[in-house]
């Protein structure tokens, strides 16, 4: 109702809580009073999501915008009756700024995420404040749908936003999905991980090492930090790639763009990217991200890891 009813409005909620199915419901009530969307997400892989799941056209921040490299947005305003953006956690003071000011006299605008995840890169959390504050409606889900629920990924994650910690035993209600793997020896512990992502999970799941396997860390240094972990499955998985920019990388190799957004690129800051080739004559690297053939310039290279 508040989509309708004022200018502005929130829908946030943790994972399972029906995100994506408010969104599919707001733009079926936009459509049967004859009013125009337009979706809109930070990154490539969400506006792709929001995309499958309404079964109707949604784009980056900066393909609405019609943001050009070196100039910025071309666009004065977006042509829709409601925008519907997802994602928003994602989005820094500055973006959520230059998108609102694309925003008609007339167009309703619904903010659409999580307000518990990481802040954005870039000054300022305004999605989080705008929940914390309340000066526009905001609608909180609460409730684990049942399809969810049965994850223990997702009852995990909404036991750690209550300050509890997550549970690991699973039981014949759900999916057994959360593991915990203790390993008291560093050495054992990377073993572990190259084994998981290289052969087990890859196996078990039917899943490609590279492109559907995600390893965090909390640092960068030590026996299992993010760099000792990068070499050992980079040996791994792509030890035949050719060496480039000094041995640094290789050609095949799976990156992150990280401590940044370049938003003349459409890359946000945690974007995965997977290094295709390298312009020795232009220091120029072509990453796939998201499914999108990407040319990363030379004074760049060192956003990304």
């Amino acid at each position: 109702m508040a989509a309708f009813a004022s200018r502005m409005s929130i829908v946030t909620g943790g994972p399972g809580t029906g995100k994506t199915a408010t969104i599919r419901l707001i733009c079926a009530a936009a459509k049967a009073q004859r009013a125009s969307v337009a979706l809109v997400a930070p990154t490539g892989r969400a506006a792709r999501r929001m995309a499958e799941s309404t079964g109707m056209d949604a784009s980056t921040i900066h393909s609405a915008l019609g943001w050009i490299p070196g100039q910025g947005p071309t666009k004065d305003e977006i042509d829709a009756d409601l925008l519907v953006v997802d994602e928003t956690s994602m989005a820094n003071l500055e973006l959520l700024v230059t998108l609102l000011r694309a925003v008609g006299d007339e167009m309703h605008v619904v903010l659409v995420g999580d307000a518990d995840q990481l802040a954005p890169v870039g000054a300022g959390k305004p999605f989080a404040e705008l929940v914390a504050t309340k000066v526009v409606p905001v609608a909180e889900l609460t409730h684990i749908f049942r399809q969810a629920a049965g994850s223990m990924i997702v009852r995990g994650a909404h036991a750690v936003r209550r300050g509890e910690p997550p549970s690991f035993a699973a039981d014949e209600t759900v999916r057994r999905d959360l593991f915990l793997i203790e390993r008291q020896d560093p050495q054992q512990a990377l073993d572990e991980i190259e084994s998981l992502v290289a052969r087990r999970l890859p196996s078990h799941y039917g899943v490609d090492p590279l492109t559907d396997i995600q390893v965090f860390a909390p640092i960068y240094k030590g026996a299992l930090g993010i760099d000792a972990i990068n070499t050992r499955l980079r040996e791994a998985l792509n030890a035949r790639g050719k060496p480039v920019l000094g041995e640094r990388l290789r050609i095949g190799d799976k990156l992150m763009l990280s401590g940044r957004n370049l938003h003349e690129l459409g890359l946000m800051n945690g974007t995965i990217l997977r290094l295709l080739g390298y312009d020795e004559d232009s220091g120029a690297l072509s990453v796939e991200a998201d499914g999108l053939l990407v040319k990363l310039p030379e004074d760049e290279v060192t956003a990304i890891a």
